[in-house]
């Protein structure tokens, strides 16, 4: 969750990037109504939103974009693609940290099946294969998933559970 300092850098982007004139009262209207995302989901966000659209941001727009990269395994294998492929635009090689961060647990195991440093360099011409190589994975990714959801509740929880403990992950 973005703290007030990180989301008064965000707003200053917003704000250059957009010509949005933002009161104190409206500032807080948007912390509050985006206080569930990471300040690097809502700077993907943004970024993306300003690069991608002519007009001023709004809440639900912005909330939309960062929702998008907080749950990428919602969205369909294309659109999760291409998230990752802002993030390494964003962040680059060195920023692995902090695209783990914005992208959320779920797309991050994707990515890490790929490896964050092959994604980041690869090559235009080697996009498609990576593209494929994506794809069979997030396929992977989201069936297992749906499997685990459609279990009951308490079967899926031991299940994740003895799973993690096996690895020794506190879950």
């Amino acid at each position: 969750m973005a703290t007030r300092d990180e989301f008064a850098e965000i707003v200053l982007i917003m704000q250059a990037g957009s010509g949005l004139n933002l009161d104190a009262n409206s500032v807080e209207v948007w912390f509050r109504s985006l206080a569930d995302h990471s300040a690097e989901n809502l700077r993907l966000a943004v970024f993306d939103f300003l690069r991608t659209s002519k007009w001023k941001p709004t809440i639900a727009e912005i909330n939309s974009r960062a929702t998008e990269y907080r749950d990428g395994l919602g969205s369909d294998w294309g659109s999760a693609f291409e998230i990752v492929m802002r993030a390494v635009r964003w962040f680059g090689l060195d920023g692995r940290d902090r695209a783990e961060r914005a992208l959320g647990p779920d797309l991050w195991r994707v990515v890490e099946s790929l490896g964050w440093e092959s994604i980041c360099d690869s090559r235009v011409d080697n996009r498609s294969t990576l593209r494929a190589q994506f794809r069979q994975i997030y396929g992977h990714a989201t069936e297992r998933d749906s499997r685990i959801t459609s279990l009951p509740a308490d079967v899926s929880s031991r299940l994740v559970g003895d799973v993690a403990q096996r690895l020794g992950v506190d879950r």
